[in-house]
């Protein structure tokens, strides 16, 4: 009887992109603009529903999917009203993280209630690591990845309780990020705030269909010098030298917003996205705002294939919006290929965007870049003979 709703997303083709159902139940309805599919009061199981994305040529593709309707597999929390001596239903909610980490079970799908939750006693990997690789492990395995906001109420809010005296991360001061593995991540609704090096660190072993949509972050920092932070960072699958492996894919950020991402002032090592091995990623339709002290917005780094950016606004970005420090491993046909499409940057303070291989001599490319707003420099740079090709095209700079 609870809302569903999901928003569809798609790369390749022309965008925009109209939207369509088929073969759905009564009351399930899809925005032909966003591709937000809404169920108002399922009650039973939809098998075999079509979602159709047609492009701004007419092309067309369709998935396929269901929805099965029931009330296992569900855990809610409640931060104001639940109890841990509870038994975890709408009914009857726990009251913490610590509870959810310690009892979900593997692939349970979590509600949140409204109301403010912390990772008190959530067990901690490297406390006050000096290197800032404090974090809390979060498989899906054990426990669950997938969580939502209840529909109707206040915008739950994660509190990672950083309070700016962690630096340099062995102080006592530090607070962990959250670590999610498994083979899916889904994050919708909810806000974040406060988190130190990271709020999120996804796995690249196995971890595929990261799913984040209409989430807020916001005041993380300070970062690591030199190093790999991010409100949402993707870890590489293998290293420098290594051979292929399997890729994660379809990984989608969209609707969200960031803001206040704050570096080290010596060094930059701070990103609102940080993004390693891979596949076929979408961020689409986000907010970024006010990242300072050498923080970029979008880095693309190593093992990237086939990525989307596509529609997000950002404005005054510490240093470079969207950019990559780029190499791959990828197996040969599978080279670094981007499209940065219908983005607004302004007040960009290093570039608003940056193509070049500044790490090894690895050929990465081709990235197409049209229909952006740049407002400021764009940086073309660390150029080696089989890099690109580059293409700027429609945009205005």
């Amino acid at each position: 009887g609870l809302t569903y709703t999901i928003r569809a997303a798609a790369v390749g083709g022309s965008y925009p992109y109209t939207w369509s159902l088929s073969n759905a139940p009564g009351g399930m309805t899809i925005n032909a603009d966003t591709g937000v599919i809404t169920w108002t009061n399922p009650t039973t199981t939809a098998s075999d529903i079509v979602v159709t994305c047609t492009d701004a040529l007419e092309n067309t593709d369709s998935e396929t999917y269901s929805v099965a309707v029931g009330t296992s597999g569900w855990v809610f929390l409640d931060a104001v009203s639940g109890s841990d001596a509870a038994a975890g239903t709408l009914a009857a909610p726990w009251q913490t993280l610590d509870k959810l980490y310690d009892s979900s079970g593997a692939n349970a799908r979590t509600y949140f209630r409204a109301g403010t939750y912390t990772l008190a006693g959530v067990p901690v990997t490297n406390a006050d690591d000096i290197n800032g690789e404090e974090r809390c492990e979060w498989a899906d395995s054990a426990r669950s990845t997938i969580w939502l906001a209840y529909p109707g109420d206040t915008q739950p809010v994660i509190d990672f309780e950083y309070a700016g005296t962690g630096y340099p991360y062995d102080t006592g001061a530090s607070v962990p990020r959250i670590r999610f593995s498994g083979s899916a991540s889904y994050l919708s609704g909810l806000k974040f705030i406060n988190s130190m090096t990271m709020a999120f660190q996804f796995s690249r072993s196995n971890n595929r269909g990261v799913y984040v949509w209409d989430c807020d972050f916001d005041n993380t920092g300070p970062g690591i010098n030199g190093g790999n932070s991010a409100f949402l960072m993707w870890m590489q699958l293998y290293g420098s030298g290594g051979t292929p492996g399997t890729q994660a894919y379809g990984d989608v950020v969209m609707g969200c917003t960031f803001n206040d991402c704050d570096g080290v002032a010596t060094s930059g090592g701070n990103s609102v996205w940080k993004m390693y091995s891979m596949t076929k990623p979408l961020f689409y339709d986000n907010v970024i705002t006010n990242t300072t002290d050498n923080t970029e917005a979008c880095a693309y780094k190593a093992d990237i294939s086939q990525f989307t950016i596509r529609k997000n606004t950002f404005t005054n970005i510490g240093e470079t919006a969207i950019s990559g420090n780029m190499d791959t491993h990828n197996t040969p046909g599978e080279e670094t290929y981007g499209e940065v499409c219908y983005n607004y940057v302004a007040d960009a303070v290093l570039s608003c965007f940056d193509i070049g291989n500044a790490k090894v001599s690895t050929p990465i490319g081709p990235i197409d870049a049209y229909r952006n707003t740049f407002v400021g420099p764009v940086r073309i740079e660390n150029l080696v003979t089989a890099d690109g090709p580059y293409t700027l095209k429609h945009n205005v700079i």
